[in-house]
């Protein structure tokens, strides 16, 4: 299901839709949604956010809840919060623009205007690639804040209360926090990469290691949010797409 609903173009990205049916924004959306997350993130975390239903689910992951809707966070290298807003606002405005630079119909403040060549753009027509022009150049700010949310928050460790022999090969890893973590997902402790299993939230998890094995009580348990993130940059738009 895509995030930007036909519903959210009010406001600061208000169109004018009596030209234009619920169908024709419905496939810029997702064309647009698409494109933009897959420069955003790459194709194999996106693939991953969308199989996660790009964390709308009450049961989808964490990490995609909040890279969609947003957290406040604490700067890694500075002494400071950052206000994380998440996804939604720079779909729409992406959404918005793409929109308009590729009807037929520009739409004004009054209702729309038929478009003609680049080379004589009406005074309306003009303002209002403008306007589109501005508010790529703020979804351009928004999605280098999404890509700075990921390196910031992407790597995570945790210190075991204990990590205990079950017999037959199996460990019991206690911690006081399981966030972020799912049965199936990598987790390294002591340079050593394992799978969680058995997972009991905020309590422990267990992992498969040869029986006699010596763990330290206090060990790191450390992990990746976004592992396969190959996000690229996204420039700004200016003067039709010329600069």
């Amino acid at each position: 299901m895509a995030i930007t609903q036909t519903t959210d173009f009010v406001g600061e990205v208000n169109i004018s839709q009596n030209r234009f049916s619920d169908g024709d924004l419905n496939n810029f959306i997702q064309l647009t949604e698409e494109k933009t997350l897959k420069q955003l993130l790459g194709d194999d975390l996106y693939l991953k956010f969308e199989a996660d239903n790009f964390g709308q689910n009450a049961g989808s992951r964490e990490r995609y809840k909040e890279l969609l809707n947003g957290l406040v966070y604490p700067e890694p290298l500075n002494d400071f919060n950052v206000d994380y807003t998440g996804i939604k606002r720079m779909l729409r405005l992406f959404c918005y623009y793409e929109f308009i630079k590729e009807q037929k119909y520009q739409n004004t403040i009054i209702g729309t205007v038929e478009g003609s060549s680049r080379n004589a753009i009406n005074s309306a027509q003009g303002v209002v690639i403008e306007v589109a022009e501005e508010r790529q150049r703020q979804g351009v700010d928004l999605f280098d804040k999404a890509q700075k949310f990921i390196h910031d928050n992407n790597k995570k460790s945790y210190t075991t209360t204990s990590i205990v022999d079950q017999g037959g090969n199996v460990y019991l890893v206690s911690l006081s926090t399981t966030k972020y973590i799912e049965d199936g997902d990598e987790v390294t402790i002591n340079a050593k990469k394992y799978t969680v299993s058995n997972l009991i939230t905020d309590t422990s998890f267990e992992i498969s290691e040869t029986s006699g094995t010596i763990f330290v009580s206090n060990s790191r348990v450390e992990f990746e949010l976004f592992p396969t993130f190959n996000g690229i940059e996204k420039k700004k738009q200016y003067l039709g797409g010329l600069f």
